[in-house]
C-alpha cells in the first residue's frame, strides 16, 4: 500500500511545490492537504496516514498547538508528526520535539535540500 502523507500549511505555493518534488522523489506516494491546523485535525480524525508534515505558523490553529492535539489523541498519537517549518527560532524545534514530533525541519530553499529532507524520513521507513 502506497504512503499517504499530509502537509498542513497555510502556504498553497508550498502545497504545490512539495506536491510537485514529492511525486519526483517517490510517484507512489499520495500527498493530501490542509490548509490550517483545524482543517488538518479533523481531516486527521477521518483519514488515515502514515505521515504529516506540518507547519508551525498559520492562522486558526498553529502547528504547535495542532501538535498538542495530535500526541493527546488516542488514535494519533503514534503518527509521526515531522515539523517542516520556516520558524527556526524562538525555541520551537525543543518545543516540538519535546510535544513528541518525530523531526523537525526549516524548509529548504532548493528543490535538494528538499530531497534530503523526503530521504531522511522516509528512507528510514
Amino acid at each position: 500500500m502506497a504512503k499517504r502523507v499530509l502537509l498542513i500549511d497555510d502556504d498553497k505555493d508550498e502545497h504545490e511545490i512539495f506536491k510537485m518534488e514529492l511525486h519526483k522523489y517517490d510517484p507512489a506516494i499520495d500527498f493530501l492537504s490542509a490548509y490550517d491546523g483545524q482543517e488538518g485535525f479533523d481531516f486527521l480524525l477521518k483519514e488515515p496516514v502514515n505521515y504529516v508534515f506540518l507547519d508551525i505558523n498559520m492562522p486558526v490553529m498553529n502547528g504547535i498547538d495542532l501538535l498538542r492535539l495530535i500526541k493527546r489523541d488516542e488514535s494519533l498519537k503514534d503518527m509521526p508528526v515531522i515539523i517542516y517549518s520556516t520558524s527556526d527560532g524562538r525555541g520551537y524545534k525543543k518545543m516540538a520535539l519535546d510535544l513528541g514530533a518525530a523531526s523537525y525541519f526549516t524548509k529548504p530553499t532548493t528543490i535538494q535540500g528538499m530531497h534530503k529532507i523526503f530521504e531522511t524520513v522516509f528512507g528510514e521507513s
